[in-house]
């Protein structure tokens, strides 16, 4: 066999158990005897906070309106 098909034949195996790996590592549900418990996927990126209020805003009369 030349190099070539070595090196081809050895990156897609490489391939195949990287991915046989990582079906491994990822279960995103854990089922107990009572419940199931869904896990969150974790934020990486920036959330921005919310915008104040308009300056003449009044929390208490707003609660009648929504």
């Amino acid at each position: 066999m030349s190099k070539t098909k070595i090196f081809v034949f050895a990156v897609l195996g490489l391939i195949l158990l990287g991915l046989i790996h990582s079906r491994f590592l990822q279960p995103t549900t854990t089922t107990t005897t009572s419940k199931t418990v869904v896990v969150k996927p974790v934020h990486h990126g920036y959330i921005p906070p919310p915008p104040p209020p308009p300056p003449l805003y009044n929390p208490y009369k707003s609660q009648y309106y929504n």
